[in-house]
């Protein structure tokens, strides 16, 4: 290395040596009004924190507390692996829930050095498993290296999990154990065995499980199971699109207090998982509201299904309503109306009418009035909508008789 400077020169420092000296980072993000940083109670907080982790509070060093909620970055002095191993207990709940009894609320707890740390050696093994692939013949040393690091004390202090399977130091010094054994049973490795370092080498450069089932262990950390799931979705999608397949009506059901509504799709499985899109129409009469729900991968196909919240184009009157799933070419048929009466208004200003539909609508206040046995019938609502449902409300004066029954007849 030529140094640029003469004041300034290069000085090697030994691996982790400024993290033994300050020791393991610690941040703790509160939910609380930034503008109480200054008066923020730092002493009381650390002696809280240090009874949370089951540390004594003078191994605590706060350095600084920014607001943003109020972030407090720490180091815990003189740390060993049983502090590692209540530092990753205390990230549970159970550390907000006792730190918010305290009078911090919502606190959470992160090891940033941590992360930092499993990189790092994630790099170092990219490095090494690319310079046993090119043959060169300082690899095995770097790999047998790399393993005896990642298990040595100073590493275990950040990171003691020792299951390959957490994807982290462990993770790393076997696979590092694993290539450097590959290289001393066989000096000239085969096209495959080249093509499996390779893979495993840009797989941590690029954070990517090459792999449904990987099997290195350290590249299984890269391997998001939403993703996965979001992936295989994509596909069955793509070739129900493909096939042009019409959904189902979809499932209607209205929560108890009726202003709100559950979709589901009723289709197999794989056609379910295709929907990408719901419609919600509600009809009053000639108007119509019609809401456009996208659907992420898999909801429609769930037990949960979609919520919507359903707006009234009449406060207080009833309301047809239908629904139709898409796939993502075209909407399938509408399903059964479902009466309810809503009140919340709909967040639409002006409802669109459809003008593919023709709509009849009668909207009528006492328009009509029958006298039987003394009693004064009124009508007071009757809305017809394009759905084909119809909707009466009417009214005894002076008082209605619950034992009657009624008939109505439609011409």
């Amino acid at each position: 290395v030529k140094a640029t400077s003469q004041t300034l020169t290069a000085l090697q420092v030994p691996a982790l040596l400024l993290e033994a000296q300050l020791g393991l980072p610690l941040r703790v993000v509160m939910a609380v009004d930034s503008q109480d940083c200054e008066s923020f109670e730092r002493e009381r907080f650390l002696e809280t924190l240090a009874a949370a982790l089951g540390v004594d509070s003078g191994r605590l060093a706060l350095g600084r507390v920014t607001p943003g909620s109020i972030i407090a970055d720490l180091h815990l002095l003189d740390v060993s692996v049983e502090d590692s191993e209540k530092i990753s207990v205390a990230e549970s709940p159970q550390l907000s829930e006792f730190l918010a009894a305290h009078g911090f609320e919502a606190a959470t707890l992160t090891t940033p050095g941590r992360r930092a740390l499993r990189r790092v050696l994630q790099w170092r093994l990219a490095a090494a498993l690319e310079a046993a692939a090119s043959g060169e013949p300082s690899a095995q040393d770097a790999l047998s290296t790399l393993a005896a690091a990642a298990t040595g004390d100073a590493v275990r202090r950040y990171d003691f999990d020792p299951e390959p399977s957490s994807g982290g130091a462990a993770a790393v010094a076997a696979d590092a154990s694993a290539a450097a054994k590959m290289l001393e049973q066989s000096p000239r490795l085969t096209a495959g065995e080249v093509h499996s370092l390779q893979q495993q080498c840009h797989a941590h450069c690029q954070q990517l499980c090459p792999e449904q089932v990987p099997g290195a262990a350290a590249v299984a950390c890269y391997e998001l199971p939403a993703l996965h799931e979001a992936s295989a979705s994509f596909q069955v999608r793509a070739e129900v699109r493909h096939q042009e397949l019409v959904p189902s009506p979809p499932l209607l059901e209205l929560d108890a207090a009726g202003d709100r509504l559950r979709l589901r799709s009723m289709d197999s499985v794989e056609l379910a998982s295709a929907v990408t899109m719901f419609k919600v129409d509600v009809h009053f009469g000639e108007r119509v509201h019609s809401t456009e729900i996208p659907v992420r991968a898999g909801a429609a196909a769930s037990e949960e299904g979609v919520a919507v919240a359903l707006g009234a184009l009449e406060p207080g009157a009833e309301h047809a309503v239908v629904a139709s799933s898409s796939c993502g070419r075209v909407w399938g048929p509408q399903s059964e109306p479902v009466l309810c009466r809503l009140f919340a208004a709909s967040s639409s200003a002006k409802p669109m009418a459809s003008p593919s539909r023709t709509r009849r609508g009668l909207r009528a206040r006492r328009s009509s009035s029958l006298v039987r046995s003394s009693a004064e019938v009124s009508v007071t609502e009757a809305s017809a909508t394009a759905v084909g449902t119809l909707s009466l409300a009417w009214e005894v004066l002076p008082k209605d008789r619950p034992e009657l029954l009624w008939s109505v007849a439609i011409e």
